[in-house]
């Protein structure tokens, strides 16, 4: 799988149902399930960019045949709970957030042995992302670097027929949105790089700088509950 070709009509012409509808299951973090780490709830920003990726994904879908195109958005306990129902459904996925907020992102990178594999992105234990690893070596920990995000690709796991899955996550909210602003640029056709150390892994690292509000007072961030930054990005740098 290459990141390069999300924006090539025929990558998708293969994604779809025998009906001729291609889906795409947007499955959102809650922070709720026992099994993620973190101490807080998912926050507002985990949503920014995706009704413009569902845009891209119906155009990318109609202009590869396919004769309808259905969304959905989900959170990470809804999708287990379907998991744990019957058969899932053959959809494409879009999974937001880390697996500290994300039990699905978690899932996700152990059925596909994300690291196992790659060596780059999220290091094992998924369930704590400290830290985001670069093919070539490089470590951005939380601290140090608490703006970078990974756009990562797979199989879908969960699917019997090939479906694709982004990973779209950041060690921070800000790193997550950024993330999710890449997966567009993809989408658009903006970009068509793949990573820089090892064209083979579908991954991509970025830092993005968040904006700044000059019209109105922010609240502190120590003011806030949970005590993290909510805002948006003004720019993305791909680091890999």
């Amino acid at each position: 799988m290459e990141l390069r070709k999300l924006s090539d009509s025929g990558f998708w012409r293969g994604l779809g149902g025998a009906d001729g509808t291609l889906a795409l299951s947007i499955v959102m973090p809650s922070g709720r399930a026992t099994a993620s780490d973190t101490p807080h709830l998912a926050l507002s920003s985990d949503g920014l960019y995706l009704p413009e990726i569902a845009i891209e994904v119906d155009r990318l879908a109609r202009s590869a045949g396919a004769s309808s195109f259905s969304v959905r958005s989900m959170l990470d306990i809804d999708y287990y709970e379907n998991l744990r129902q019957g058969p899932p459904p053959e959809d494409n996925l879009v999974v937001v957030g880390s697996a500290a907020v994300n039990l699905i992102s978690e899932m996700l990178l152990e059925k596909c042995e994300s690291w196992d594999r790659w060596r780059a992105g999220f290091p094992r234990p998924y369930g704590y992302p400290g830290m985001i690893v670069a093919a070539d070596g490089r470590r951005f920990s939380f601290t140090g670097s608490p703006n970078v995000g990974i756009l990562a690709m797979y199989e879908n796991p969960w699917s019997a027929s090939p479906r694709v899955a982004l990973l779209c996550a950041g060690s921070f909210a800000i790193g997550t949105a950024a993330s999710l602003r890449l997966a567009l640029e993809y989408l658009r056709g903006d970009r068509r790089e793949d990573n820089e150390t090892n064209p083979s892994i579908p991954l991509k690292i970025i830092d993005a700088r968040a904006r700044d509000y000059r019209h109105l007072e922010l609240k502190s961030v120590h003011d806030c509950s949970p005590q993290m930054d909510v805002r948006n990005i003004l720019s993305i740098r791909v680091l890999e």
